[in-house]
């Protein structure tokens, strides 16, 4: 795919300092991510997957990896469009922490592009 990302932003019901999002709180939090991409190479599938980022990257389980849901396929490259994606965080089986969590979309030829943001789950 080899896109670059023009901006991404991260919507929440929550206190939010520049990259650092905020979650306080028993209910589980939702992060609206939203990111405007344009795209190197025309594909006609994406997929996407948000990970807990670490030495070894752990994939949230649940997640509808089906970038095409989310954002218009097939991509020309070129265009500038954008991706928007709900992701439920279970903040009560997720320890009090800062977390950073890795954002990746990729094409049928494994192209690939992705950001990182910085999470914090308070109780």
């Amino acid at each position: 795919m080899l896109c670059s990302f023009t901006h991404v932003s991260v919507g929440v019901e929550a206190q939010r300092q520049a990259r650092l999002v905020w979650f306080a709180g028993d209910e589980d939090a939702e992060v609206r991510f939203q990111a405007g991409c344009i795209n190197g190479v025309s594909a006609s599938s994406l997929s996407s997957r948000a990970y807990w980022a670490s030495t070894t990257d752990i994939p949230f389980i649940g997640m509808d990896t089906d970038a095409c849901e989310y954002t218009n396929c097939v991509t020309v490259a070129g265009q500038q469009q954008t991706y928007s994606f709900n992701l439920q965080i279970p903040s009560r089986k997720v320890q009090t922490m800062v977390y950073d969590v890795k954002w990746k979309l990729w094409d049928d030829n494994s192209m690939e592009c992705c950001f990182l943001i910085k999470i914090h789950i308070t109780k």
